[in-house]
């Protein structure tokens, strides 16, 4: 794997990673989330990086992006209606960390076409997720307001979505807001601040789980594929965000979950 990505890290330039990182940062600004999902398909079938070798490096991407996110949300939202519901973010914390120890030891464990199914399932499913949440209605939490049921319920839940989350090196926001929503009745802006909240320890877990396998100890991508794609992914965020007011976000997320779907089957559905 090291001389793979050795290779490869001399085929594309800074610039080139910003650019993908920027168009990919359009597309997270105009969901309100990150984007990580559509950055899986472009490393591999454009960077030509190996699906085992494209998530740690897309992990690294997620972890600059999330605490920037983060930073910017706590200076403009309030972080009061997101302590309300602190044991329910404290129970999905734990169940997501606990997964994301399993996820890269599982993800090395495989095998390579074992991977690439793998990892087109879980993208296919995220992109199911863009396009039925689109037209998901909003509705009342319908758990009970005990507080040991809904800390159970919201571990369960982050162990499901940081098990998804290390695998493909994504935040799991697009997982998380919905979750967070539905079953435990934030508004969507508390459930926004929420979702870095609940991510940063979990991506900091698997990127932690990935370099004891040794993903990292080329340290080139680094420089020239993670870095550049982290700042551009960060401009393109501003931008994205700024355009989702003149786009109808139903339309959006269909268009966007059935892209991600195709780019999924077309990048990692068989060897390259």
């Amino acid at each position: 794997m090291n001389t793979t990505l050795r290779t490869i890290s001399r085929r594309r330039s800074p610039v080139q990673a910003a650019g993908w990182g920027a168009a990919v940062g359009v597309v997270g600004g105009l969901l309100g989330l990150g984007g990580a999902e559509f950055r899986i398909p472009i490393l591999v079938r454009f960077f030509r990086y190996d699906p085992r070798a494209a998530v740690p490096l897309n992990l690294s991407v997620t972890l600059v992006t999330l605490v920037f996110a983060l930073l910017v949300r706590a200076r403009v939202l309030s972080l009061e209606p997101v302590l309300v519901h602190g044991s329910v973010i404290e129970g999905m914390v734990v169940g997501s960390v606990l997964a994301a120890l399993v996820g890269p030891r599982l993800l090395y464990r495989l095998r390579d076409t074992s991977v690439r199914r793998l990892l087109v399932g879980l993208l296919v499913f995220l992109g199911v997720v863009l396009v039925v949440e689109a037209f998901l209605p909003a509705f009342p939490s319908p758990l009970p307001e005990a507080t040991a049921w809904r800390v159970l319920v919201a571990a369960f839940c982050g162990a499901a979505i940081g098990l998804i989350a290390s695998l493909l090196g994504v935040a799991g926001g697009e997982l998380i807001i919905p979750t967070l929503v539905v079953l435990f009745g934030l508004d969507v802006k508390a459930a926004g601040t929420a979702s870095p909240l609940i991510s940063i320890p979990t991506v900091l877990v698997g990127l932690w789980g990935y370099r004891r396998l040794g993903a990292f100890q080329v340290r080139e991508p680094l420089r020239w594929t993670v870095l550049p794609m982290a700042i551009g992914s960060i401009a393109g965020a501003f931008v994205g965000g700024w355009l989702a007011r003149f786009v109808p976000g139903t339309a959006l997320k269909v268009f966007l979950g059935i892209l991600l779907i195709v780019s999924a089957v077309r990048a990692l559905g068989k060897e390259s």
